[in-house]
């Protein structure tokens, strides 16, 4: 809609896309409410549940419920401490009282999938991550389990009016978010 206009998209972790809001070097993040600073302004656009990724012939293939309890009994590729997603998963696993061993510990999702294809354990990743999809080896099942839904929106600092541009790339992944 806008040719003429260019932007800088950045694709970094829960904390440093804080920092960046902080700073005024973005004009805007995208992150999970659950990780939301409180000298930030927080806008829901959609809830997005987390799921297991495996690979088929993982004993989670297996599951016809998925459950806290039987994902603690095998090991999972979990994703770094400094991710929107791991606050998610940390939080439920110790809702539930348990949590399964790590076998190994990513930033990045695209990694976690090749840690998953690699066969060292499962990963829950957010349902708007696709990585997965790209792999025929690797299935994916809801877990059963309400603290795995997770608020996920637009961050900047409070009071502030984004500029233009800005304003419409905004409006623009709101409208894509909720059409898909």
């Amino acid at each position: 809609k806008h040719p003429q206009i260019t932007f800088s998209l950045k694709d970094a972790n829960w904390s440093r896309v804080v920092a960046m809001v902080r700073s005024g070097e973005v004009d805007f993040g995208v992150g999970d409410k659950a990780t939301i600073e409180p000298d930030l302004e927080f806008t829901e656009v959609l809830e997005d549940r987390m799921q297991v990724i495996y690979r088929k012939d993982h004993p989670v293939a297996a599951m016809k419920k998925v459950t806290m309890a039987r994902l603690a009994e095998h090991s999972m590729v979990m994703m770094d401490p400094e991710t929107s997603a791991r606050g998610t998963i940390d939080a439920a696993f110790a809702a539930a009282g348990c949590y399964p061993s790590r076998a190994c510990e990513v930033m990045y999702m695209a990694t976690a999938v090749a840690m998953v294809r690699a066969g060292l354990g499962f990963a829950i990743l957010p349902v708007t991550a696709i990585e997965w999809r790209a792999h025929p080896g690797l299935a994916v099942k809801l877990v059963d389990a309400p603290a795995f839904v997770r608020s996920v929106g637009i961050i900047k600092k409070p009071g502030r009016s984004l500029p233009p541009p800005s304003e419409a790339f905004a409006h623009a992944l709101v409208e894509a978010w909720r059409k898909r």
